[in-house]
């Protein structure tokens, strides 16, 4: 996919709160990727999010990402 060379990079990060286990929670959040791409895509804007950047930091320890 091509962006135009202005396009921006959001970071986004928010804590989930639960008992989940940290490997199930980055599948959750990957399949919701589908989703925000689509609803960004509704108001006309490309949008990408990239599977291999998302991930879960739980205790210090990440899962996923690069």
């Amino acid at each position: 996919m091509e962006f135009p060379e202005n396009a921006n990079t959001h970071i986004v990060t928010f804590p989930v709160i639960s008992n989940v286990d940290p490997a199930e929670l980055l599948d959750i959040i990957i399949a919701v990727r589908e989703n925000i791409i689509e609803m960004v895509e509704q108001q006309c804007i490309e949008c990408d999010i990239l599977e291999e950047e998302i991930s879960v930091e739980y205790k210090n320890e990440l899962h996923g990402g690069k």
